[in-house]
């Protein structure tokens, strides 16, 4: 079971949220109703324990060889290797590091208005370099667009006193890219604060609720939101008119229609319970239960087989996994995280073919 998660933030608005909250203004405050209601308490998904665990390496709190998992492993030594690339490509060697700390900016009447964690800050003379470790497995909004990290940037430049901000995001798992990184300095650096201070007023129960794939993706009201539900049945209840709708109402009717099935997904779970505790709990339906085959041991398998059937049954039984290929390759030390994947292309070329997969729809968070 999860444990509650500390709220450090004292219940104030975090910049960690911001790109869900800038979004969803009304988002925040149907949230801190239901936790006042009893309805919804903050768990730490195993996602975040793992993400936890790699950054308390990242802290140097615990050696890389604490992790148990190889692809913790492979991920903290990714973000290792990028920030250290990113201290060489704008100049901060020899710069004094700051890792954990969680800045708080105040309001007009000098009361704590927001705040933002950091996971890494390099300071050298007027400049820093904030880096943002995402350890997951899923996109992340742009950098360009990405609430968290202006917020960051200003924080940083506040407190330190910084006149120019390179932010990153290290995201070792990113589908096209392990880096972003972007500069914002001088007035860049006021339009942004100006910009948040009156965002973060706007958070309050009177303000709309506006339904986002960023605002949606993982937010717990999302079950007690109006809004949310009324976006979902005008999606179903839009015909085939695909060719006259806009960019905008297509990728707002594909969001809806995952949505949907995420909610179909957890009912289908909820009667499965049922069905195993109640074969008659729901009428007109039963489980199908099967069963996987794997091997214990797969060399005692291979003897097996050769001895009962021959040496041309076990060859023709053992298929080939560029995957347990990668991985192996991995863990001997060969190759590094996604370099894996294009040794193996690379060395075995000759023998490789290439098949046309299924297209699939991957929601994308980079939208303004």
């Amino acid at each position: 079971m999860s444990a509650a998660v500390v709220d450090e933030r004292d219940a104030k608005p975090s910049a960690s949220a911001f790109d869900s909250d800038f979004r969803c203004l009304g988002r925040r405050a149907l949230i801190e109703a239901m936790k006042v209601g009893g309805r919804y308490v903050d768990k730490q998904s195993p996602a975040a324990a793992r993400g936890q665990r790699i950054h308390t390496v990242l802290e140097g709190k615990e050696t890389i060889d604490s992790l148990t998992a190889e692809s913790d492993k492979i991920t903290a030594a990714i973000c290792m290797n990028e920030e250290a690339k990113l201290v060489e490509k704008y100049g901060f060697e020899g710069a004094r590091v700051v890792r954990e700390q969680r800045l708080w900016m105040t309001d007009d009447n000098m009361e704590p208005a927001w705040s933002t964690r950091l996971d890494v800050v390099h300071v050298k003379g007027e400049s820093s370099l904030v880096i943002d470790y995402k350890t997951g497995f899923t996109s992340t909004v742009p950098i360009g667009q990405n609430w968290q990290m202006k917020g960051q940037a200003v924080a940083t430049a506040f407190h330190m006193g910084m006149k120019t901000v390179v932010v990153a995001l290290v995201h070792p798992h990113h589908p096209e890219s392990m880096v972003e990184s972007v500069v914002i300095e001088g007035g860049e650096l006021e339009r942004i604060t100006a910009s948040i201070e009156g965002l973060v007023k706007e958070l309050n129960a009177d303000a709309p609720r506006t339904p986002n794939a960023i605002s949606c993706a993982y937010c717990p009201a999302r079950k007690e939101c109006p809004e949310h539900a009324a976006m979902i049945k005008e999606a179903f209840s839009t015909r085939q008119n695909w060719d006259t709708m806009t960019p905008a109402e297509r990728g707002t009717q594909l969001h809806a229609f995952k949505a949907q099935e995420d909610i179909i997904e957890t009912v289908r779970d909820v009667y499965k319970e049922m069905l195993k505790k109640d074969a008659r709990s729901v009428d007109g339906w039963r489980l199908m239960m099967g069963k996987s085959r794997g091997f214990t041991n797969q060399e005692k398998a291979i003897e097996l087989i050769t001895a009962e059937f021959g040496e041309d049954a076990a060859t023709a039984s053992m298929e080939l996994s560029l995957t347990a290929l990668e991985k192996h390759l991995v863990d001997i030390g060969k190759a590094k995280g996604k370099t894996a994947k294009e040794v193996v292309n690379d060395k075995l070329a000759p023998v490789l073919t290439w098949k046309e997969q299924k297209a699939k729809l991957i929601e994308s968070k980079g939208v303004a």
